[in-house]
């Protein structure tokens, strides 16, 4: 592990290697459990908050499970309070967006979350007006009311 790019598996998603990516989860989840999967660089992010930031929903559902076996990980906020789903949403990734959205449904993740400036994924999309013009904005105001 780098203490500034974090772990292979960082360092993998960050560089779009996705089927590298495949083969450490795989081997990760062989030998080491999902705790491996929780590890941060020094940001605080997981593999599974750059992935979101790149906007790479394939490595995401990697990353979760196809299953959704480990979207606890979604949860994991950065040393911003960040969330993945918060990184998505902020970086204009739809498609990333919607997938972390609906596989977080029930598992108590909620686009209202807070950061650590107590801004919510749709303080910063109005902030910034990129999300909501590159959307659906009914959609996109929709997830927030379910």
């Amino acid at each position: 592990m780098d203490e500034n790019r974090g772990t292979a598996l960082h360092m993998a998603v960050n560089f779009g290697e996705t089927r590298i990516v495949e083969a450490l989860v795989d081997a990760i989840m062989a030998y080491n459990g999902e705790s491996a999967l929780k590890l941060r660089n020094r940001r605080g992010n997981t593999a599974l908050h750059i992935a979101a930031l790149r906007g790479f929903t394939r490595m995401c559902r990697c990353i979760i499970g196809e299953k959704g076996e480990r979207k606890d990980l979604i949860k994991v906020k950065n040393d911003l309070g960040e969330t993945p789903l918060f990184l998505a949403a902020l970086a204009c990734h739809n498609h990333t967006f919607v997938y972390l959205h609906n596989a977080s449904k029930d598992s108590g993740v909620s686009p209202a979350i807070n950061d650590n400036h107590n801004n919510t994924i749709l303080h910063n999309a109005i902030a910034d007006e990129v999300f909501i013009k590159q959307s659906n904005p009914l959609l996109f105001i929709s997830l927030f009311l379910y």
